[in-house]
Formats: structure tokens, C-alpha cells, sequence
């Protein structure tokens, strides 16, 4: 493929529709976002640079657009807005769904395209997610272990991947693999660098450890 098309990057925008009577997008998204961790509406609209009016008349049409109600307006001294059981599914559910389109994307740009891919894992609602390089021979059911520093004491996270493809790179076996697991971390960004990834092999009659491993 030609090198400028390399250097071509996936994006989208992701959007709920509800029958014909518009949807929720990535506005809609970032207003449940706030609202699920307990901030009130005029946080939210100072958080999202937007006018309480705006975001009361927001919230008020996809609540007409899904026909039930995501929000529950308090009164008392605690007042405000808290979110509702449906909203909540509502905001995980285009979560997830964004999870699912970022790693096809990263998949798709690696793979078809060819481009650059940086290491770089996504955290984000209990779930790690990403498209890893790994200089080394991986295969399905080898389990991929990453030094970590913290706070003067070495971790290590150990990870299941999905190989996608292998090609060779200076003589040396490139793998490019899909991680897509269950996670306790902190949510955020995890960068790594491919040559310090070791990988563990396990055999019925034996096991190996390979390079990288006791780094």
C-alpha cells in the first residue's frame, strides 16, 4: 500500500437512534457521563461548556425520543438531578459499543491499512482493550506479562491476547495481537513498550518461559 495511506486514521461517530425520532450522541454520552458520577446539572454544564437551559432541554428530549424517563428530579435541600436505572444502561450501552468500535478501528488501521499502530491499551469501565505489536513469536494461549513500576515496587500484568498477524520485521517475528479483557485498573491509558513485553508459553508436557520474561 502507498505511504501516504498509511498514514490514514479511523475515526467515527457514534450514535443511538431511537425509531425515527432523532437519537443520542456524543453529547447526550458526555451528559450522562457526569451525571452518573454524581455531579449536579450545572457542574455538567460548566464541565461540558454549555448552558444549563441547554442541557435541562437535552436531557428533557431523549426523554421524549426513548419514551421513558433516564432522570429523576430531587427536591429538598439535596436536590438536583440523579440518574435513573435506564439511564444508566443507556450510558454503558453506547460505552461498550464505543469500546468495540475503537478496537475495530485500531484493527482495521493496523491490518488492512498497514499503518503505524502505537502499544497502547485503553482502560475503561472494568475492561482493558487494545491492538499491541510484540517483538517475539506469539501464539493463542500465550499469556503476555508487562513490568509495571509503582510507587518504588515492581508489578507485572499479565494479559490473554488474540493474535491477528505475524510478519517479520530485520529478521526478527513482529506478532500483532488484540487484547480485549477484564480489568480491576484504574481507568486510563497503559503504554508499553513492545521489547520489554515478555511471553510465557505453556505446553501439556512442559513450560517455557521465553524472552522477556524475567526482565
Amino acid at each position: 500500500m502507498e505511504e501516504g495511506l498509511k498514514k490514514i486514521k479511523i475515526g467515527y461517530k457514534l450514535r443511538f437512534n431511537f425509531l425515527d425520532k432523532g437519537g443520542l450522541g456524543p453529547t447526550g454520552y458526555n451528559i450522562l457521563y457526569f451525571l452518573i458520577r454524581g455531579h449536579p446539572l450545572t457542574h455538567v454544564a460548566k464541565k461540558l461548556d454549555l448552558s444549563y437551559r441547554f442541557v435541562r432541554g437535552y436531557l428533557d428530549k431523549i426523554e421524549r425520543r426513548c419514551g421513558v424517563n433516564i432522570v429523576q428530579r430531587v427536591r429538598g435541600a439535596s436536590g438536583g438531578t440523579k440518574i435513573r436505572p435506564c439511564g444508566s444502561t443507556l450510558y454503558f450501552l453506547y460505552r461498550q459499543l464505543s469500546t468495540i468500535m475503537d478496537l475495530s478501528c485500531s484493527l482495521f488501521e493496523r491490518v488492512v491499512i498497514g499503518a503505524p499502530y502505537r502499544n497502547v491499551l485503553t482502560v475503561r469501565d472494568g475492561y482493558v482493550f487494545g491492538m499491541l505489536d510484540v517483538f517475539g513469536d506469539v501464539d493463542d494461549g500465550d499469556v503476555l506479562i508487562v513490568p509495571q513500576h509503582k510507587n518504588s515496587y515492581r508489578v507485572r500484568l499479565t494479559f490473554k491476547p488474540k493474535v491477528i498477524k505475524k510478519r517479520e520485521i530485520n529478521g526478527e517475528i513482529v506478532t500483532t495481537v488484540a487484547i480485549l479483557e477484564k480489568t480491576s485498573l484504574k481507568e486510563g491509558k497503559i503504554y508499553l513498550d513492545p521489547s520489554a513485553i515478555g511471553i510465557y508459553r505453556s505446553s501439556t508436557d512442559r513450560r517455557t518461559r521465553l524472552r522477556g520474561v524475567n526482565r
